[in-house]
Parts: structure tokens; C-alpha cells; sequence
């Protein structure tokens, strides 16, 4: 009750603070079409949250209001396309999109395909607009960076780094935006660590212990982030951190890792950047092998419950959210997908069985190799194990013209009104398998797959003297031999 009327009082003051940003124009390629902005809930985890959504008129006229508290990177996704535009309070924008163009079936499929990232034009934006700012000062940045990077990295401080900034800088003086100041000090010291190769303690000083965090600022993160990089890994060579692997591990606890941190001189003299190096520092052991998982998830929780940061608070949310994506133990992600007979089908509607589930592609010979064995394994286990196949293929019917022929009988789902369920479910290769618990929870996370002695785990569970606590101990001795 105390937490909810605390983040009640939060939302009120935040919502007060906020300042509207107005953005029009025509864009009749689009007419009729939903269109959103999104940005991201922090430069850490890159989660998108949407902030605005809006229809397309007949005509192309679209208008949409945005609600913020400070200057925030924005984007629109085009499908093809993405345009970025940072939104400043209280300001209105009148912007041009590029004409349509739809994403063909192939590239939906891709878990690879890369959208065009591009600037969102803004009419009769003046000089010193801060879109038109950062644009500019980007093309020169990348510019001297892309020819020069070699030089830079081999001779460092000969490469004369200092002369070159100073340049770019001389064409971007005049200028009163704290933002975009702020912009170009923390792309500047990107540069500059690049070719000095400075340690981090002295980076530190010079760039974060005494300036404030800029949480919306890309520029600073991007720095924050590549300084910080697999921080822990780095700490624990020295003699003040050389605990920081028990710390996590053992204590599993937010306040003996800060603890720690603090013997650091730069990091004790600044909480709040402490625990931003702490939640970075998680984020980058979740995916190192040098860490358990479980007691990283253990002290995000004590970090939502402890931290007086309400971005900290959110940042570890995000963070475990981001990590048990596709992990055992933990919901497979929600889906709303139509079968063969146009029936909207969610993953909810899987109860009191367990779930073998496969991504497949009927154009593939190792799918259609495969699914004549998936079609063995459904006769013999179909009435006690649901069966269903996501069909990643270019033209849905061809998927069913396919099952139709080979008499196939599991249910047969079309991904494309929600192709991100390739993204959400990280596939990268067809065909892909989980097996999810008659509760919604991965437990094999990707499966074996038919060829792989899935048959095997099939048998144990269908068996009528089975205990649920043997089962689990039979996942268990799976996921030890693959570690």
C-alpha cells in the first residue's frame, strides 16, 4: 500500500512538471495508417516505450501530442525506415516522412533485418534548432572519425585528437542549448578516451564525478556505457574490489556491492552514479560467464525495493525484464496469432498441458525434414502434449497447403500480424523449439528437438506415475550438462 501511494505521488509530480510537444504534417502514403513515437525507458536497456500513437487522416494530415519533462530522443518506426528527432518541451515541429514502403515477407522473417535509421526532417527549422545542431556536428564528427580512427588508435596522442576537436567545436560555439553543449562534451570525450586510452578512474573524474547524470542524454550514455563496459570484470583485478565476485554470488546483496564500490574513491563521492555503475555492472554479468544468474536477479529485486532513485528503481526493472526474456523458470513471451481456420489463438490458451512449441519454415529442407518427425512425435504424444507450429513463411498458405498434403493435425499458426514474435522469442534459425509448463513457464529454453532426443523427456512426463519434483530435477540435470 505504502509503495503504491509512493508511486502515485511520483506520477502526480512528474505529470505536473510535464510540457507538451506538438508534432504535424501530411504524409498521404500513410492515409489511414496508425503510427506511434516511442523512446527508449533508459540508454541502458534500450526497451522502446511508446509516448504517442496516432491515426493518419485521408487527406495525410496527422497530429500527435507528446507529453515530457525534458529533452528526450524520440523515434517513429516507418517498418522499412526509422526517424529519430530529439523533442524539446513546449515545442511544436512540423515534419515530413518519406513515402511508404512496406517490408516484404522475407524481411519479416529475418531476425537479422536492420531498419534505415535516418533524421526526421523538420520544415523551415532555424540554425540553431537542436535536431539541426546535432545532425550537423554528427556529419562532421563521424566524418574526421571515419577517416582518422586508425590514426587514432594507433598514435593516440599524436594523432592530434585535441586539434581536431577543437575544430569541429570552432563550427558549433554559438549555442546556448544545454543539451546539445552537453552532446558534444561527451562525444568529444568518446573521442579523446579513444585515443588516449585513459583508465577509468581517471575518465571518471574528468567527465562523471562531478557533473550531474544525464539519464536522456545519447551522448552521455553512449560514453557512460563504453567506459563502463563489463565494469566488474575490471574492478576485481584491484585491490579494493577483489570481494566484488563473493559480493554477488554469496551475499547476493545491493548494499555490501555498494559497499564495495565505495572503496573506490571516485565512486563513493557520488551515490546515484555508484548505483548507475552498479546496474550497468549487473547487466553486463547477467551475459559473462564468470557470474550466476540467480543472484543477479536476486539483488535487482533488493534494488527495486531499496533504491531512492525512482530511475534506478525502473533502469532494474527493465534489467530483469531484459534478462529473463526466454529464460527457464520464467513466462514464455504473450502471443495473438490466427490459425488455419482464422480463430485468434494466444499463448493463454494453452492450459494444464505442456507446450512443444516450434518456429518453422516450410520453404526450409531441415523444417520439412523435421516436421515429418514432429508429425511422429504428435501421434504418439498429441493427446497429452499440445503440439503448435508458428509458420515464418512468406505466404501462410503455402504453410497449410503443406500440412494439408502431409495430413499434419497440431495446430498450425500464421506469425505475421505480430512478426516482432521472432524478435521476443530470439530466434535466429529455423527450425527453433521450446517446451513451456502447463503454467505459461519456459522449462527447456530452446528445446531438443526431434532429432535431439526430445522423446526422451516426452516419456518421463507422459508417464501416469510421474511427480512434478521429478521432472524438474530431469530439466535440471539437462540444463548442469550444457553448462
Amino acid at each position: 500500500m505504502k509503495l503504491l501511494f509512493i508511486s502515485i505521488l511520483i506520477f502526480i509530480a512528474v505529470f505536473s512538471k510535464a510540457q507538451t510537444v506538438s508534432i504535424y504534417g501530411n504524409a498521404k502514403s500513410y492515409a489511414g495508417d496508425e503510427l506511434s513515437f516511442y523512446t527508449f525507458t533508459d540508454l541502458i536497456t534500450y526497451n522502446k516505450k511508446t509516448i504517442s500513437t496516432f491515426k493518419v487522416a485521408s487527406n495525410g494530415d496527422f497530429k500527435c501530442t507528446i507529453f515530457i519533462t525534458e529533452t528526450i530522443p524520440a523515434y517513429i518506426d516507418l517498418e522499412t525506415s526509422e526517424g529519430e528527432i530529439y523533442l524539446e518541451p513546449n515545442k511544436n515541429y512540423q515534419i515530413e516522412l518519406p513515402d511508404k514502403k512496406s517490408k516484404e515477407i522475407k524481411d519479416k522473417i529475418n531476425p537479422y533485418y536492420k531498419q534505415t535509421a535516418f533524421y526526421l526532417k523538420i520544415i523551415d527549422a532555424k540554425k540553431e534548432d537542436l535536431n539541426k545542431q546535432i545532425a550537423n556536428f554528427n556529419d562532421a564528427f563521424h566524418q574526421y572519425l571515419s577517416e582518422n580512427f586508425l590514426e587514432i588508435y594507433k598514435n593516440g596522442r599524436k594523432s592530434n585528437v585535441d586539434t581536431a576537436i577543437q575544430v569541429i567545436d570552432s563550427i558549433f560555439t554559438d549555442t546556448i542549448n544545454s543539451y546539445f553543449i552537453n552532446y558534444k562534451k561527451y562525444k568529444f570525450g568518446l573521442l579523446r578516451n579513444v585515443a588516449y586510452q585513459r583508465d577509468i578512474n581517471m575518465v571518471t573524474r574528468a567527465y562523471f564525478l562531478n557533473n550531474p547524470i544525464l539519464y536522456n542524454n545519447t551522448s552521455y550514455m553512449d560514453f557512460f556505457n563504453q567506459v563502463y563496459t563489463k565494469y566488474f570484470n575490471y574492478f576485481k583485478q584491484s585491490k579494493e574490489g577483489k570481494t566484488i565476485y563473493s559480493d554477488i554470488t554469496y551475499e547476493k546483496s545491493f548494499k555490501v556491492l555498494k559497499e564495495t564500490l565505495s572503496k573506490n574513491y571516485n565512486l563513493s563521492k557520488n551515490e546515484a552514479f555508484q548505483e548507475l555503475v552498479i546496474l550497468k555492472g549487473l547487466y553486463d554479468a547477467f551475459y559473462s560467464e564468470d557470474y550466476h544468474k540467480k543472484p543477479i536477479l536476486q539483488i535487482l529485486d533488493s534494488i527495486i525495493v531499496q533504491s531512492t532513485i525512482p530511475i534506478h528503481v525502473e533502469m532494474a526493472k527493465n534489467i530483469k525484464k531484459n534478462v529473463t526474456i526466454m529464460l527457464k523458470g520464467y513466462p514464455a513471451p504473450a502471443f495473438e496469432l490466427y490459425d488455419s481456420d482464422e480463430n485468434k489463438i494466444t499463448n493463454t490458451y494453452y492450459k494444464d498441458k505442456y507446450v512443444y512449441l516450434n518456429f518453422s519454415s516450410t520453404i526450409s529442407f531441415a523444417c520439412k525434414e523435421e516436421l515429418m518427425l514432429y508429425n511422429d512425435l504428435y501421434k504418439k504424444y498429441g493427446d497429452k502434449i499440445e503440439f503448435v507450429t508458428i509458420a515464418c513463411d512468406e505466404n501462410f498458405k503455402d504453410a497449410q497447403s503443406y500440412f494439408k498434403k502431409n495430413n499434419f493435425k497440431w495446430t498450425l499458426l500464421d506469425f505475421t500480424n505480430q512478426p516482432d514474435i521472432i524478435i521476443k522469442y530470439n530466434i535466429k534459425a529455423y527450425p527453433t523449439y521450446y517446451l513451456v509448463n502447463p503454467e505459461g513457464k519456459l522449462v527447456l529454453t530452446p528445446a531438443p528437438s526431434p532429432k535431439e532426443n526430445i522423446d526422451f523427456y516426452f516419456a518421463k512426463m507422459t508417464n501416469p506415475g510421474r511427480k512434478e519434483s521429478d521432472i524438474d530435477e530431469l530439466f535440471k540435470l539437462k540444463e548442469e550438462k550444457e553448462k
